[in-house]
């Protein structure tokens, strides 16, 4: 039981450094490294425990993080300017998400 109310506290904790960034604070970069590879260290090496505790759950705060972004947008923005935005970030997003490393901790 404490073990799964750590996990899920580091899980949030993680979460949160990472909304931190994509609203463009800056944070302890090394210190998410190292969580992140305590998720792959739990799995012993295996990405299985990775994958099942973190990446999906974080994948889907993703998707919601940027589907209330557009919703922000949408209502805030002309046509014209929300394409601009959606045409220069996603680009700009799927870079970042690949140098940030949250998706293959092990690679980093």
């Amino acid at each position: 039981m404490l073990c799964e109310v750590s996990q899920q506290l580091m899980h949030l904790c993680t979460i949160t450094q990472i909304d931190r960034e994509r609203e463009g604070e800056q944070i302890d970069r090394a210190l998410l490294k190292n969580v992140l590879g305590i998720f792959v260290e739990i799995g012993m090496g295996n990405m299985d425990a990775y994958e099942t505790d973190f990446e999906s759950s974080m994948l889907q705060d993703t998707a919601a993080y940027y589907s209330r972004k557009a919703a922000s947008w949408i209502e805030e923005d002309s046509c014209p300017d929300y394409m601009l935005k959606v045409n220069i970030l996603s680009p700009l997003f799927v870079r970042s998400f690949q140098q940030n490393c949250y998706c293959a901790p092990i690679q980093c």
